[in-house]
């Protein structure tokens, strides 16, 4: 996936197979989605083998990183943090973003431009 982002936030794609992200259902989702306001964030379309999982990630309180995750069923999309939550693929994307924050926001000389044009640049972190 080319770097971009949405409304903001950094996106990531991540698929359990290997073909093109289908960005078209996680961006229906993203429109409903309530985000927090003034933070800094990215999000991972996950494009797993058994369901499509949205993760939802927001820098806030100087150092925490709030993280939601959004599924995708027969019913809809769901928001349950008892049955769902990032994988450890996610956690690739979150690590690498974890540096780049600490590199550019947590720090003295906090700068935003920097942080919101740098991106992971590994593989599918889905690949084993």
């Amino acid at each position: 996936m080319p770097k971009q982002s949405l409304n903001g936030y950094k996106v990531y794609g991540i698929v359990a197979e290997d073909k093109a992200l289908s960005c078209d259902t996680f961006i229906e989702q993203w429109s409903h989605i309530e985000k927090r306001a003034d933070t800094l964030g990215f999000v991972i379309f996950h494009q797993g083998a058994q369901s499509n999982y949205l993760v939802l990630c927001e820098w806030g309180n100087d150092n925490e990183l709030f993280t939601r995750v959004f599924v995708q069923s027969a019913q809809g999309w769901i928001e349950d943090s008892n049955l769902y939550s990032f994988c450890v693929y996610d956690m690739t994307v979150m690590h690498a973003e974890r540096e780049l924050y600490i590199r550019y926001i947590y720090t003295d000389n906090p700068d935003t431009e920097a942080y919101l044009s740098s991106y992971y640049e590994g593989h599918n972190a889905h690949q084993r």
